[in-house]
């Protein structure tokens, strides 16, 4: 898995205790002490214990094989 971003709340901003109904509404699930979401091969964890919202994916370059050739994807040619 590779991180794309990391964003960390402060925790006057965010009492996501309150909000657990909104947030089982949103297709988040509980991981231990995290909260994770996947969404179109992404991956969202949000650490509770720091406030940390982090965007994971499985393939930093995803390629169907295939899909790709050179000619579609040159590099510093015009």
């Amino acid at each position: 898995m590779y991180q794309i971003f990391e964003i960390k709340l402060k925790p006057k901003e965010i009492d996501w205790r309150q909000k657990l109904d909104k947030i089982n509404k949103l297709n988040w699930y509980s991981n231990g002490g995290n909260l994770v979401k996947t969404d179109d091969g992404l991956q969202y964890i949000f650490d509770l214990s720091n406030l940390r919202i982090r965007c994971l994916i499985g393939e930093l370059f995803p390629i169907e094989e295939g899909k790709w050739s050179p000619e579609d994807y040159q590099l510093g040619r015009k």
